[in-house]
């Protein structure tokens, strides 16, 4: 299910096994929104106060089985992936350049 500005209700959080928050809306889910052992991926982020913040209250992660942090969760994820990609590209792009490879 995907729930936007538009479409979905945040309710429906409640009855969720996995929630992946990217609204760039500060504290936009509270604990009390989620469901017991939910795993909780927050790839939100915004500016408050001076401070990067993420879409969920950092509260959840009292009733969450799995809740990355908003700064230093998916980010080191995202870089690593970043460089997996580009060794990939790089790696093809050499193989296509030598002959007989």
């Amino acid at each position: 299910m995907v729930i936007t500005t538009s479409e979905g209700d945040l309710s429906a959080l409640k009855t969720a096994d996995i929630v992946v928050l990217g609204a760039g809306e500060p504290g936009l889910v509270k604990p009390d929104m989620l469901k017991e052992g939910v795993v909780l991926i927050d790839a939100g982020t915004s500016e408050q106060a001076g401070r990067v913040v993420g879409d969920a209250d950092p509260a959840c992660e009292s009733v969450a089985s799995l809740f990355t942090p908003v700064p230093g969760g998916v980010g080191p994820i995202a870089v690593a992936m970043l460089f997996k990609n580009l060794f990939t590209l790089a790696t093809q792009a050499k193989k296509e350049r030598t002959p007989g490879a």
